[in-house]
């Protein structure tokens, strides 16, 4: 039996969301819940805001199942927004925390900014996800 050929191509696996989507949550649970619960960890709270993002990173780059040119360009353009977003800010922001203040607090922003373009762009065609993936970041660079 032959099987029929077409020049349309094999649709690939959809983006994998839960883990993502878990990180962002237990991200924000842990930097919004525990300092109401337990106010004296609210360092804890920032680094949790820092280990999501890593959470995030590390679920997009391995298991979100994005072609790669999405996934290396998501993280460049996270990189080079918030690096150009340190120049534009108001110097009491680029020196806190000794100058890591801007970027303690964009961790889980991008975050979640990624992970909800991700969930919303998956019915959208490459040039659109990619065009919305760029807003989407900028978005989260200028709150």
């Amino acid at each position: 039996m032959a099987t029929a050929q077409t020049d349309q191509p094999t649709p690939g696996k959809p983006l994998r969301l839960w883990p993502g989507a878990l990180a962002v949550v237990l991200q924000w649970l842990v930097m919004f819940g525990l300092p109401l619960v337990v106010p004296e960890q609210g360092g804890t709270a920032v680094i949790a805001g820092v280990v999501g993002g890593l959470a995030v990173v590390l679920w997009w780059l391995f298991f979100s199942r994005a072609a790669w040119s999405e996934r290396l360009g998501a993280i460049v353009l996270m990189v080079v927004a918030v690096a150009a977003t340190s120049r534009l800010v108001h110097e009491s922001i680029a020196n806190g925390m000794m100058g890591f203040m801007l970027f303690l607090y964009a961790a889980p922003v991008l975050s979640l900014a990624l992970v909800l373009w991700a969930a919303a762009s998956r019915g959208l065609s490459s040039g659109r996800r990619r065009a919305s993936m760029v807003a989407a970041i900028l978005l989260a660079c200028g709150r």
